[in-house]
């Protein structure tokens, strides 16, 4: 579990927290090349749990036919 340390928004949550709760700010966050080139292992997080939510969310898309 990793810690944002990046920002000012989010400090001291969980990644996993941060993304849940605020998804929009997550998926903005992973386009600052500051965070990407000062937070790479953040980044990483970061990133992979967005992709897995956008992922969710097309399935459910499907699911329900939208």
């Amino acid at each position: 579990m990793q810690i944002m340390q990046f920002g000012k928004k989010h400090v001291g949550e969980t990644i996993g927290s941060m993304v849940r709760t605020d998804p929009d700010y997550a998926r903005w966050l992973i386009n600052i090349p500051a965070f990407r080139t000062q937070h790479p292992a953040a980044y990483a997080l970061v990133r992979a749990a967005v992709v897995e939510l956008l992922q969710a969310e097309a399935a459910a898309d499907l699911a329900y036919g939208a």
